[in-house]
C-alpha cells in the first residue's frame, strides 16, 4: 500500500502481524482513518518508547495469537505501555465461550511484561482457501469435510463457523469494525 505524505500521531502505534492479509487490511484501515503510525511486526521500529499505546492486530490460529509472543519479547521496556489487542479469526467474534479462553490466555501472557492491557476486540477474518499454505488448506478442508458430514443439529457453533467461512469466503463484518474504530 502506498502512503500519501501525511502527519501521523505517534502517541498510538498500530503494529500488525498477518499471515494471509486480513489483519494487515484492518491495520492499514485503522492507521489511515485514525492517523496512527503503522508498522508490521516483521519490520518493527523502536518508536514504541515514545508512544502511549500500541494497537496490535493479529490473527488467531488454534487458540494462539500469531506474533504476540514475539511482540512481548521484542518490546521489553522500562516504562509500561498500554496495549489494545484486535484479534482476527474465522470463529464468531461474539461467542463468549471462545472469548473467555482467549482472554485468560492474554492476561497470563501480559503479566510480567511491560504492557498494560487496555482492551481486546475481536473481528471476523476472511478465509481465502487459495491463499492458504498446504498445511492450512489440508486442515481447513478436513474440518470442513468432517463438519459437512454431520447433520445440522449435531454441529457445534465452531463447526458452523467453519462451514460459513468456507462457503462464504468474502464475508467481513464492517459493523463490528466501525464500532471498534470509535473506541480506539
Amino acid at each position: 500500500m502506498e502512503w500519501k505524505e501525511r502527519k501521523v500521531t505517534l502517541n498510538k502505534i498500530v503494529i500488525y502481524s498477518s499471515r494471509y492479509g486480513t489483519s494487515a487490511k484492518y491495520a492499514h484501515k485503522i492507521a489511515e482513518q485514525k492517523n496512527y503510525f503503522l508498522c508490521s511486526l516483521d519490520k518493527i521500529v523502536n518508536y514504541t518508547d515514545k508512544c502511549d499505546e500500541i494497537i496490535f492486530i493479529a490473527p488467531i490460529y488454534i487458540g494462539k495469537i500469531f506474533g504476540f509472543n514475539k511482540l512481548i519479547r521484542e518490546l521489553r521496556q522500562s516504562n509500561q505501555v498500554k496495549i489494545t489487542l484486535i484479534i482476527v479469526g474465522i470463529y464468531d467474534p461474539q461467542r463468549a465461550e471462545n472469548n473467555l479462553k482467549i482472554e485468560k490466555m492474554i492476561i497470563k501472557m501480559v503479566e510480567g511484561s511491560s504492557f498494560k492491557l487496555q482492551s481486546i476486540y475481536r473481528l471476523r477474518g476472511q478465509l481465502n482457501i487459495k491463499k492458504l499454505s498446504i498445511t492450512h488448506r489440508i486442515l481447513i478442508n478436513a474440518l470442513y469435510t468432517a463438519a459437512k458430514k454431520k447433520g445440522n443439529e449435531d454441529l457445534s457453533e465452531n463447526e458452523k463457523d467453519i462451514i460459513s467461512a468456507y462457503e462464504n469466503q468474502k464475508q467481513v463484518n464492517d459493523d463490528n469494525f466501525n464500532k471498534m474504530l470509535k473506541n480506539i
